[in-house]
């Protein structure tokens, strides 16, 4: 069998979709997308993208479809120009389902256009395969094509090279999630850009993989990594930050656990920003909406008093009921 291996530059495939609605190559079926460490928020701009494109889009866990579905899947006749099948790739190379998949996906030649999210590249496995590499690293030409996918290419060349060297004096070593999480602010600086760039900066880049690690070990219910993450980060920010980003993390996860379970994910992704990518992909499955409802209640009667005479919120109480109450209810 000849194999035809193509690898392409992030930010050129990002240029060229957006330009021209082109994302696969001709004759080419199934697209790897190689990343170092998990972008969700680059995924859900991704499929955003995608479905105003016109595509039908759907998307799958590789830990949950056996490979009788997946080929059920795509033997499946679409009504629709271009349909596109997520497979995020949540397991080891190593495990067998890993490399079905994958051979599954080496032969298929359409209608569909499979797109597989992972962090190991697969050489050689297929008739035609192209792979996107997400680096490491940010540079200008990759940021300035993340911008166009998350904002739209509307923003002054100049002044988006300005906001660049700012950010790249403070960070040198921008991870794609960091330059994801720091776009949207490029737009909404004015006379407080000292500010940010001497104080919120830091908080946006240094630790936004920590707060992620602290809410997957929560969602997760892994209460050791929880405490032992949150006894780190804790001292950080001031009670202020706290009782925002809490009820904003149960608020998210209540839209998401509603609507996957009775709606469906494409209607759900919009409220996935934020919410860490293991709870998006299966973790959600663990809960009932109304377990965030009685969360947030108790953040709003904290709030309250915490306002009117200094209380020093029982975060324990709030953890408790995710780790180990949530957990008895889903037992039984």
């Amino acid at each position: 069998m000849e194999v035809s291996v193509s690898t392409q530059s992030c930010d050129a495939w990002i240029v060229k979709g957006l330009a021209q609605s082109v994302w696969f190559p001709d004759d080419v079926y199934c697209l790897q997308l190689m990343t170092h460490e998990p972008c969700p928020t680059m995924l859900f701009w991704l499929q955003k993208i995608w479905a105003q494109q016109g595509c039908f889009l759907q998307s799958l866990t590789a830990s949950e479809i056996s490979i009788v579905d997946l080929h059920a899947l795509l033997e499946m006749f679409s009504l629709q120009p271009v349909a596109i099948i997520v497979i995020h790739m949540d397991i080891e190379p190593s495990r067998t389902m890993y490399q079905r998949i994958m051979e599954c996906c080496a032969t298929y030649q359409g209608p569909y256009r499979i797109v597989i999210t992972s962090s190991s590249q697969q050489k050689g496995a297929a008739h035609k395969l192209c792979t996107v590499e997400v680096p490491k690293q940010v540079d200008f030409v990759l940021f300035t094509a993340l911008y166009a996918l998350i904002l739209g290419d509307t923003q002054d060349k100049n002044k988006l090279k300005t906001f660049w060297d700012q950010i790249n004096r403070f960070a040198p070593k921008l991870t794609v999630s960091q330059a994801c999480l720091v776009i949207p602010y490029s737009n909404l600086l004015g006379r407080g850009k000292e500010l940010f760039f001497g104080t919120w900066l830091a908080h946006l880049i240094e630790a936004p993989m920590s707060l992620f690690t602290l809410s997957q070990h929560l969602f997760a219910r892994d209460a050791r990594s929880f405490y032992a993450t949150w006894a780190s980060v804790q001292g950080r920010y001031p009670d202020e930050f706290w009782l925002a980003y809490w009820p904003e993390q149960f608020w998210r996860a209540y839209n998401f656990v509603l609507v996957m379970r009775t709606v469906g994910p494409e209607q759900a992704a919009v409220f996935s920003k934020g919410l860490p990518f293991s709870f998006i992909q299966r973790g959600w499955r663990l809960y009932q909406p109304e377990l965030f409802v009685d969360l947030l209640e108790i953040m709003y009667d904290y709030d309250c008093r915490a306002k009117q005479g200094g209380l020093i919120v029982p975060y324990e109480r709030l953890f408790h009921k995710i780790l180990v109450e949530s957990s008895v209810v889903h037992k039984r």
